[in-house]
């Protein structure tokens, strides 16, 4: 594809996510131009340019895509701002990856809903986790029965950051975005939703604060089929990135810090055929994930993976998943965890659902 008919794509929002991870992978992705970066930050700016030295600069999303000529636009500015950027992306007819979550509230939720509804343009949701290796194979094997019937999910996501390394401010306080549920419970939640096939109907929370507000919370989650999932999330321990899924035959294990594959584990010895064919096929992929994993981008080859899935469909005119409504679903969920954890009760997910009306799949 040559420059003329590649893909142009802008950035806003040139923080650590986007220099860490966006930009290292979009130089990489053949057949993709970034033309245009916003930030209000000079140093950011200046620091996500030597990513990017084409790219034009720009101090506001407002004035890129007022003057940028831009294809498609990857947010990944602070979760506060997630909602109003998204809605002027896409009243503006871009192709939209929008970090996750989609907003902060179900009423900016169901704005960017809406916004998506009238543009008709690609909506990616930047649930990345989806497109690790890993996962995709324990979906598989759930898919094909290797444990049976689901009872249950346990899983945690767990960061740390020392002091002298803190993640930048608004990461520390609810009301510009911050806090594990929205940071880190998020992508559990969406994970859950995906590998079930199911929806999350009610949730109970409780939600703790140690080294910042709300930066620790468990949640239960109720799935429509009858299962539950029990989900740790913190911002103040030990990194950790495991999800356990229990069958009536047996149980998954992804681990996506330590471990290379996924093998189902049966209750009882002589797994059915396929249990064992996808069995092998795990071991035999071990050592291809493991060099992946090694050369990926922050060693989490789900990133480019995601991008490169965004990318395609942007030049195609499809949607593809995680769209805007798997945002959103995810985020009715965090919102309910939050009503629930101030009242000690359990809330119906359906009370807080943004979703409406969606996009159909012929785009114009």
């Amino acid at each position: 594809m040559s420059a003329a008919t590649s893909l142009a794509l802008a950035v806003v929002g040139c923080g650590e996510i986007a220099r860490t991870v966006h930009l290292p992978v979009l130089r990489t992705l053949p057949g993709v131009r970034v033309t245009a970066l916003a930030d209000p930050d000079a140093a950011r700016r200046s620091a996500a340019q030597a990513l990017a030295p084409g790219a034009r600069m720009f101090e506001s999303a407002e004035a890129l895509l007022g003057d940028a000529d831009v294809d498609a636009v990857v947010v990944a500015a602070p979760t506060a701002a997630h909602a109003d950027l998204a809605v002027s992306v896409l009243d503006r007819g871009k192709h939209l990856y929008l970090e996750k979550p989609i907003a902060t509230t179900l009423a900016d939720a169901r704005r960017v809903l809406d916004a998506w509804r009238r543009a008709r343009r690609v909506g990616m949701t930047g649930f990345n986790y989806r497109a690790n290796p890993l996962l995709e194979s324990a979906r598989l094997h759930l898919r094909a029965g290797a444990i049976g019937r689901l009872v249950a999910f346990r899983t945690v996501f767990s960061t740390f950051a020392p002091d002298d390394r803190r993640p930048d401010a608004w990461r520390r306080m609810r009301a510009s975005g911050g806090g594990a549920l929205l940071d880190l419970a998020s992508h559990h939640v969406d994970l859950v939703r995906w590998l079930s096939g199911e929806e999350i109907v009610r949730v109970s929370a409780h939600v703790r604060s140690h080294r910042a507000e709300d930066d620790t919370a468990t949640l239960r989650l109720e799935l429509a089929g009858g299962s539950t999932a029990d989900v740790l999330v913190t911002l103040a321990s030990a990194e950790d990135d495991r999800v356990e899924i229990y069958g009536d035959a047996g149980r998954l294990v992804v681990d996506r810090y330590r471990a290379h594959s996924v093998r189902p584990e049966p209750i009882r010895a002589g797994a059915s055929p396929l249990a064992r064919v996808l069995g092998l096929v795990s071991d035999a992929r071990a050592l291809p994930y493991a060099l992946a994993k090694r050369r990926s981008v922050a060693h989490e080859p789900s990133f480019a993976r995601a991008l490169r899935r965004f990318v395609d469909a942007a030049r195609d005119g499809r949607q593809t998943p995680p769209d805007l409504a798997d945002g959103a679903a995810s985020l009715a969920v965090i919102l309910a965890a939050e009503v629930a954890a101030r009242g000690c009760v359990s809330v119906d997910v359906a009370s807080l659902s943004p979703i409406g009306s969606q996009p159909s799949d012929a785009l114009s």
